[in-house]
């Protein structure tokens, strides 16, 4: 029998990693589990859905696996992290499927161990730039929060990536290439 994993996908902002995560859900690969966030629910996102939202002061009264903060471009704090009894009871079930950053990542590693698998997901920053101008309305505050995001992935947030991930895919257009070379390295490696 095979062991459930915890499925990690790495990459910066706008690369696709939500959708290979969706596809591999779809997909029976496995289960999503949801981060809880303290910032503002976007559009279309759905509570415990897209994620599970908190004031600050209850996100410090959890348990987490792992957390991370962001300062958004007005000076607000954005807190975000997987919750304990929440990848525990996921992983009793199936494999998980999540995004996280590099730190998660190694977060999950020093806890979980080699039921982590990771893949890092690749795409050229134009690309990036205009998936992210896409996804919201475009204000001068957007624009410049996609700018500093991409700019602090490309030069800080994934330094040394591929001297801790099982796999770099680049994912082009559509994530079918990027989502059909992650599912043959499961296959390979026996974790699917």
């Amino acid at each position: 029998m095979v062991e459930n994993k915890i499925i990690c996908l790495l990459g910066s902002s706008c690369c696709g990693k939500d959708t290979i995560r969706n596809m591999m859900i779809n997909n029976n690969i496995g289960i999503s589990a949801v981060s809880t966030t303290t910032r503002p629910m976007r559009k279309g996102e759905v509570e415990g859905l897209n994620y599970y939202y908190l004031t600050q002061e209850e996100f410090k009264t959890r348990k987490f696996v792992e957390t991370r903060e962001y300062t958004v471009a007005n000076g607000d704090v954005w807190y975000y992290g997987y919750e304990t009894k929440e990848i525990e009871s996921k992983l009793a079930v199936n494999n998980i499927v999540i995004v996280v950053d590099l730190k998660g990542f190694m977060d999950f590693k020093a806890i979980f161990g080699d039921k982590v698998v990771g893949a890092y997901i690749t795409l050229s920053r134009d690309e990036r730039i205009r998936r992210y101008l896409n996804r919201d309305e475009i204000t001068f505050d957007v624009v410049e929060e996609a700018v500093r995001r991409i700019k602090d992935d490309d030069e800080r947030a994934f330094n040394y990536v591929e001297n801790w991930v099982d796999l770099i895919v680049e994912n082009p257009e559509n994530s079918l290439v990027a989502y059909n070379e992650i599912i043959k390295f499961l296959r390979k490696e026996s974790m699917l």
